[in-house]
Protein backbone atom coordinates (compact mmCIF):
# COMPACT_ATOMS: atom_id res chain seq x y z
CA UNK A 1 0.00 0.00 0.00
CA UNK A 2 1.39 3.44 -0.88
CA UNK A 3 0.72 6.09 1.76
CA UNK A 4 0.91 9.73 0.67
CA UNK A 5 -0.37 11.44 3.83
CA UNK A 6 2.94 12.93 5.07
CA UNK A 7 5.27 12.35 2.19
CA UNK A 8 5.27 9.08 0.31
CA UNK A 9 5.92 5.79 2.03
CA UNK A 10 5.12 2.15 1.43
CA UNK A 11 3.23 -0.16 3.81
CA UNK A 12 3.23 -3.95 3.57
CA UNK A 13 0.83 -6.14 5.55
CA UNK A 14 1.33 -9.89 5.73
CA UNK A 15 -0.97 -12.35 7.52
CA UNK A 16 -0.04 -15.99 7.97
CA UNK A 17 -1.19 -18.89 10.12
CA UNK A 18 0.64 -19.28 13.42
CA UNK A 19 -0.49 -22.26 15.47
CA UNK A 20 -4.13 -21.62 16.29
CA UNK A 21 -3.80 -17.91 15.55
CA UNK A 22 -2.53 -15.56 12.90
CA UNK A 23 0.74 -13.64 12.75
CA UNK A 24 0.61 -10.09 11.39
CA UNK A 25 3.77 -8.62 9.92
CA UNK A 26 3.60 -4.89 9.28
CA UNK A 27 6.38 -3.12 7.40
CA UNK A 28 6.05 0.64 6.90
CA UNK A 29 8.97 2.16 5.05
CA UNK A 30 9.14 5.88 5.68
CA UNK A 31 10.85 8.71 3.94
CA UNK A 32 12.35 10.38 7.01
CA UNK A 33 13.39 9.60 10.55
CA UNK A 34 10.97 12.24 11.89
CA UNK A 35 8.10 10.61 9.99
CA UNK A 36 9.13 7.21 11.37
CA UNK A 37 8.70 8.47 14.95
CA UNK A 38 5.04 9.33 14.42
CA UNK A 39 4.39 6.30 12.23
CA UNK A 40 5.93 3.92 14.77
CA UNK A 41 3.97 5.33 17.69
CA UNK A 42 0.82 5.46 15.56
CA UNK A 43 0.98 1.85 14.38
CA UNK A 44 1.88 0.70 17.88
CA UNK A 45 -1.21 2.50 19.22
CA UNK A 46 -3.41 1.06 16.47
CA UNK A 47 -2.18 -2.47 17.11
CA UNK A 48 -2.82 -2.04 20.84
CA UNK A 49 -6.38 -0.92 19.97
CA UNK A 50 -6.89 -3.98 17.73
CA UNK A 51 -5.64 -6.24 20.52
CA UNK A 52 -8.12 -4.64 22.95
CA UNK A 53 -10.95 -5.04 20.43
CA UNK A 54 -10.16 -8.72 19.88
CA UNK A 55 -10.16 -9.19 23.67
CA UNK A 56 -13.66 -7.65 23.79
CA UNK A 57 -12.69 -4.22 25.05
CA UNK A 58 -13.21 -1.63 22.32
CA UNK A 59 -11.19 1.54 22.67
CA UNK A 60 -11.95 5.21 21.98
CA UNK A 61 -10.15 7.93 20.07
CA UNK A 62 -9.16 9.47 23.41
CA UNK A 63 -7.60 6.20 24.61
CA UNK A 64 -5.73 5.85 21.29
CA UNK A 65 -4.46 9.44 21.51
CA UNK A 66 -3.27 8.99 25.10
CA UNK A 67 -1.43 5.79 24.14
CA UNK A 68 0.14 7.53 21.11
CA UNK A 69 1.37 10.40 23.30
CA UNK A 70 2.74 7.89 25.81
CA UNK A 71 4.65 5.94 23.12
CA UNK A 72 5.97 8.80 20.96
CA UNK A 73 8.88 9.75 23.28
CA UNK A 74 10.17 6.17 23.27
CA UNK A 75 10.12 6.14 19.47
CA UNK A 76 11.88 9.51 19.42
CA UNK A 77 14.56 8.11 21.74
CA UNK A 78 15.06 5.11 19.42
CA UNK A 79 15.31 7.44 16.43
CA UNK A 80 17.92 9.54 18.20
CA UNK A 81 19.99 6.42 18.89
CA UNK A 82 19.81 5.53 15.17
CA UNK A 83 20.30 9.11 14.13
Amino acid sequence: YTWTRSGESVIRFELRPDGEGTLLTLDHRCTSLEQAIGVGAGWHSHLDAIEALVAGSPTTREVWTARYRELRPAYADQAEELG
